[in-house]
């Protein structure tokens, strides 16, 4: 479901960022830089739309929580925290007297429908990930997480990212998270035995005679 938005000027990326998670940006073209500079003069957010298959529909608003650095030339190292999940009605690029992208946006409603049965296949699939990888001490899997945590942790491409971001839903982003999980961690398995066959076979073996 949608709720009314507003207007939110735009900066797309080939990436997809999700709600909660931060981000830090080196700010270069003149246009963004400006943008930029708008938003913190007027204390207002800003949106990073996805860029995928070369069209943007779906982004994040972000909150800047900080600018780390500005070079001479006006550049700029900033700090930014993904806020809402919105999707574009209409834009104009530029927009009238700016030199960036300004959108009409609709909010994505959250809703919060997490089963608990799927929460668990969910989070055991993940253990049973890093366990392959070797990676269980790298990654803290417990009841915390979300879909939104773990679908950069688990080896999701762009468009699979991009499906979590526009699913309204826990329950349904958790599902697609397992259905990726079932296909990946076989695949997984295979190539890690392939590299322990392979690991055995570069090493001197060394056999007793055989008598016949």
């Amino acid at each position: 479901m949608m709720y009314m938005g507003g207007e939110l000027p735009l900066l797309p990326l080939q990436i997809v960022l999700f709600p909660g998670e931060k981000l830090n940006l080196h700010i270069f073209e003149p246009r963004y830089k400006d943008l930029v500079n708008d938003c913190l003069a007027l204390n207002t957010n800003f949106g990073i739309p996805s860029y995928i298959k070369k069209s943007i529909e779906y982004g994040t608003e972000v909150e800047i929580l900080g600018v780390k650095k500005i070079y001479d030339d006006g550049c700029m190292d900033i700090s930014v925290r993904g806020e809402k999940v919105f999707k574009i009605e209409n834009y104009e690029n530029p927009a009238p007297g700016k030199k960036y992208a300004v959108g009409e946006v609709l909010y994505l409603e959250d809703i919060d429908n997490e089963e608990e049965e799927v929460k668990e296949e969910m989070l055991q699939l993940v253990r049973e990930l890093f366990m392959t990888l070797n990676m269980v001490k790298d990654v803290q899997i417990n009841e915390g997480l979300n879909a939104y945590n773990l679908a950069h942790k688990v080896g999701m491409n762009r468009s699979q990212e991009y499906k979590i971001l526009s699913t309204d839903n826990e329950n349904d982003r958790q599902l697609l998270v397992i259905n990726h999980l079932k296909k990946a961690i076989p695949l997984i398995k295979q190539v890690e035995e392939m590299r322990a066959r392979v690991k055995m076979n570069g090493y001197f073996r060394y056999f007793d005679p055989l008598n016949f």
